[in-house]
């Protein structure tokens, strides 16, 4: 799930097929945003999904939610890196030329 400002919440789901292909399912209006009419008709297609699934094949079938943890962690450390870029770097500059036009340049 993801939000865009002024927007519905977008919602996701991604089949995959054995042969390799997938089936994406969203709902999304024209433009990839969220689309509150189609919330709805969503969630009921994937509690159907969920609902004609038999249980034994429940074992072998993989359910994701929310972002992988390599995704989660490039998230957590952007904020970081930013920090470092538009703090860090100018009170570095700052700090070894002991001068503030030094960050008024350019």
């Amino acid at each position: 799930m993801t939000s865009i400002p002024k927007s519905a919440a977008l919602y996701s789901c991604t089949i995959a097929l054995r042969e390799g292909q997938e089936i994406a399912v969203a709902n999304a209006a024209k433009y990839g945003s969220g689309d509150d009419g189609r919330a709805a008709l969503y969630g009921q297609f994937v509690h159907d999904l969920h609902k004609r699934i038999p249980k034994s094949d429940r074992e072998r079938i993989r359910f994701h939610a929310g972002n992988t943890e390599g995704w989660q962690r490039i998230l957590a450390a952007t904020p970081v890196i930013a920090g470092l870029l538009f703090i860090g770097v100018p009170l570095a500059f700052l700090l070894y030329f002991r001068e503030l036009e030094i960050l008024w340049c350019c």
